[in-house]
């Protein structure tokens, strides 16, 4: 992979095209995301950022799992904290209600015995 170098106004130009082994995010990535804000340091975001940042189908990115790198990267420097902030408590409670269903029903179950 060639050494990749952001231009003038986000553009990035590489030595050779770039390879995407895996389009996830990575674990090690999400467990940078905390209550707090972990500020991105710039290697970071150019190894994280994609490659180029449009509108595709709806997502900023070139894919879905772009907009989740961009998600990832927002979460960590923001923190958790001053993320909730931007919507109302009950959709967040809801949003964790759908995402964990009954695994979170059976945790507060054990934590009143």
């Amino acid at each position: 992979m060639g050494k990749r170098v952001i231009g003038v106004g986000g553009e990035s130009k590489d030595a050779k095209p770039r390879i995407i082994v895996n389009a996830m995010v990575k674990k090690k990535d999400l467990e940078k995301i905390g209550l707090e804000s972990q500020p991105l340091k710039f290697d970071d975001f150019v190894a994280r950022c994609p490659e180029k940042l449009e509108l595709r189908d709806g997502y900023m990115g070139q894919s879905k799992q772009d907009a989740k790198q961009l998600l990832a990267m927002s979460l960590q420097s923001f923190g958790l904290v001053e993320t909730v902030k931007l919507a109302p408590k009950e959709l967040w409670l809801e949003a964790i209600k759908q995402a964990y269903g009954d695994a979170l029903d059976e945790e507060n179950e054990t934590d009143r015995r």
